[in-house]
């Protein structure tokens, strides 16, 4: 996992997130987030798990013989991939040093990140972090047979516009509407046989105290502030 993150947050319910300083990352699937966009603007994203994202006057495509007219396509084309409909995914808000440009940086947050939940959970130590999400992956795979826990990436998602923008997407790009989200995430490909009915992967990677604090979103703006020396 990569070095370029300073700090990690994940906000939510009090319950959930004292349940992640006691170790248990909750990997929700892709199609969650899906799902979900009517009862949580927040968070939901019916553009999640999109492969491409072209633009009409880019676009070809050809239905048998036929050639259809860039003219005739009125919006831009989307295609989606299996492999990754079917992704556990882990998110966090992120201050990556990119963003750190000044020797002091106050954070605020925007309005939208407040509907999260009233808990946050700051990760004081990345580094040690990703290096106990690697343990526990390494851990569940040894108890497999025949199967195995697939990282699909992990990292920064890129905030693109959806006016402008015609390329790949995939896991780690999403539209400039979420960019308030400064999202890390991590995504697996997990075997049937450790998700629940609702396909949530719940990973254990042991408490986590050690190396994290939790706080009241409402009090964020008066204890976050970064000095880079």
């Amino acid at each position: 996992m990569n070095n370029y993150i300073h700090t990690l947050i994940k906000f939510g319910k009090e319950k959930h997130i004292r349940s992640l300083q006691d170790g248990i990352l909750y990997m929700n699937p892709l199609s969650y987030f899906k799902g979900i966009e009517e009862q949580d603007r927040s968070r939901g994203d019916k553009n999640e798990g999109l492969d491409r994202y072209i633009q009409p006057e880019f676009a070809n495509i050809k239905i048998d013989d036929h050639v259809v007219d860039n003219n005739d396509i009125t919006k831009p084309v989307e295609t989606r991939r299996n492999k990754e409909q079917v992704a556990n995914l882990f998110c966090m808000y992120a201050i990556d040093f990119k963003r750190l440009q000044k020797n002091e940086f106050k954070l605020k947050l925007k309005k939208e990140m407040h509907e999260f939940g009233d808990t946050g959970l700051i990760v004081l130590d990345c580094l040690e972090f990703f290096n106990r999400i690697n343990t526990a992956i390494f851990l569940e795979n040894k108890k497999l047979y025949n199967e195995a826990i697939e990282p699909l990436g992990d990292g920064l998602v890129e905030y693109v516009d959806k006016n402008t923008y015609s390329g790949r997407m995939g896991l780690f790009k999403k539209f400039k509407d979420y960019n308030y989200q400064n999202e890390f995430r991590i995504a697996l490909d997990v075997p049937d046989s450790l998700v629940d009915t609702n396909d949530v992967f719940k990973l254990d990677i042991g408490d986590i105290s050690d190396i994290t604090k939790i706080f009241k979103t409402s009090e964020f703006e008066n204890i976050m502030e970064i000095r880079i020396e």
